[in-house]
């Protein structure tokens, strides 16, 4: 990658906070109190299917602790319900509660309007191309070495010159020894 092209994962995390801040605001304008972004990050695995507080803090980066005081407020606010787990005396279930549902609905239809809004401003085209590049199964993701190209291939040896500077076109000039 050359040095003036920056990665896309900073950009993606960007649009992240855009569609955060907006869906917040609107919520607000609706009277409605919005959840942290944490906890949004919580709901949103459990909207995927999540539904073991052990594996929520996994996927989050976070204790158990973490996650079980998040949940037991999301349980207090009534956005979701935590039942006992009918295959694990030990273990609970998460998932949404009737208001929890009605919200999350909610949330979907904000978001939906964001990314129309989003289409007027970068335009319909790049909105499907977009849209498009994010349904489609990436695969597992890969694990590159250091010096390893997409493919995990090793990527080519940079020559350098003096003090470690590449030099243009990617050579460095053999020294000749001093007389």
């Amino acid at each position: 990658m050359s040095a003036d092209i920056s990665p896309l994962l900073p950009k993606l995390l960007r649009a992240t906070y855009w569609f955060d801040e907006a869906l917040r605001m609107s919520q607000e304008a609706q009277g409605q109190v919005p959840v942290t972004k944490t906890q949004a990050l919580l709901l949103i695995n459990i909207a995927l299917g999540e539904r073991r507080p052990v594996r929520l803090a996994r996927a989050l980066g976070v204790t158990k602790q973490a996650v079980s005081l998040m949940l037991a407020e999301l349980s207090a606010s009534g956005r979701i319900a935590i039942t006992p787990d009918p295959e694990d005396a030990r273990a609970s279930l998460v998932g949404f509660s009737p208001s929890g549902r009605d919200e999350l609905t909610f949330i979907f239809e904000t978001l939906c309007a964001l990314e129309d809004h989003l289409a007027t401003v970068i335009g319909r085209d790049r909105m499907e191309v977009l849209r498009t590049a994010f349904e489609i199964d990436w695969g597992p993701p890969p694990v590159l070495s250091p010096g390893s190209d997409q493919a995990g291939r090793p990527a080519p040896v940079r020559k350098t010159g003096k003090g470690g500077q590449v030099r243009k076109g990617g050579e460095s000039r053999a020294r000749s020894p001093r007389r």
